[in-house]
């Protein structure tokens, strides 16, 4: 038999930014400003890439991904497979590949950044159009001139 003390987990630390939001109820909490807003995620475009997730899975074990792969293998992924979505391919569902491959990159480059995978993994270039010229020139075509 378990006592209460052994059930109860520890009081939780609530962070707190010292700012408040008041309803018109009158409840009261911490604003929300910088902390994202989940409720906003486009919910059909996650479950198709949830279901890569479970290609995946199937194919090259579950969360094999997570284990760390070179962040341009993610980054040539999701171009090739933007490429072949513009060239309107309908063999894979291409969309949602390039969509997890940039989740994996934006996950991966964040836990390299934290230590938690090698540095070695960030093997893109810490800027692609080094050259001022070719850095403007990509501006200018981006619609930033």
């Amino acid at each position: 038999m378990s006592s209460k003390k052994e059930v109860l987990q520890p009081k939780p630390k609530v962070l707190d930014s010292g700012k408040r939001q008041e309803f018109s109820t009158g409840s009261r909490r911490d604003i929300q400003e910088g902390k994202g807003l989940p409720s906003l995620l486009q919910l059909i475009a996650i479950m198709e890439v949830a279901k890569v997730c479970e290609a995946g899975a199937e194919k090259y074990g579950r969360e094999n991904w997570r284990k760390g792969q070179p962040l341009s293998r993610y980054f040539d992924s999701a171009i090739r497979h933007m490429f072949k979505f513009a060239l309107n391919w309908k063999d894979e569902p291409h969309l949602p590949q390039a969509i997890w491959n940039l989740m994996c990159l934006i996950e991966t480059k964040s836990m390299i950044t934290m230590g938690l995978l090698p540095k070695e993994l960030d093997d893109l270039p810490n800027e692609f159009f080094q050259n001022d010229d070719m850095a403007n020139l990509m501006k200018t075509m981006l619609g930033y001139s």
